[in-house]
């Protein structure tokens, strides 16, 4: 069965993959490897945002859910950017410390925002009267 926050996760992470995607061609000066870096972009937001809305599905009645889910929207975010910084890295022979460390740093700026446009969208839904987006009380 599949439930709201984890399709809002994953349907939000394939836009926010490509934007950091896009903009970490252009910050690092590989912009003719654009197409590259946004399809990495994509599936990297498609990963972590999949992992990150179920996550936050499983577990919406823990106590302090919403701290909870930053901090594995972070993490997670942070993992799947530096292993795709690395394969990166190998794809187009670079250093493989330096695009670690720029997967690093775009997956933190995807975590963040996955993390909390999540939050966003469940605390919405708890204050229009409709309930928490994935229909937990």
């Amino acid at each position: 069965m599949s439930s709201t926050l984890r399709n809002y996760g994953t349907g939000i992470g394939i836009p926010l993959g490509a934007a950091i995607g896009v903009t970490t061609a252009v910050v690092t000066g590989r912009s003719d490897e654009l197409a590259l870096l946004v399809g990495y972009g994509v599936s990297g937001g498609l990963l972590a945002g999949a992992f990150v809305g179920q996550f936050a599905d499983s577990y919406s009645g823990a106590s302090d859910w919403a701290g909870r889910v930053f901090g594995v929207a972070v993490l997670v975010s942070l993992l799947v950017g530096t292993a795709l910084g690395l394969l990166v890295a190998w794809s187009l022979d670079a250093a493989f410390a330096n695009g670690a460390a720029v997967g690093a740093i775009a997956g933190v700026s995807l975590g963040v925002l996955l993390g909390g446009i999540l939050l966003t969208s469940a605390r919405s839904g708890e204050k229009s009267g409709r309930g928490r987006p994935d229909g937990a009380e």
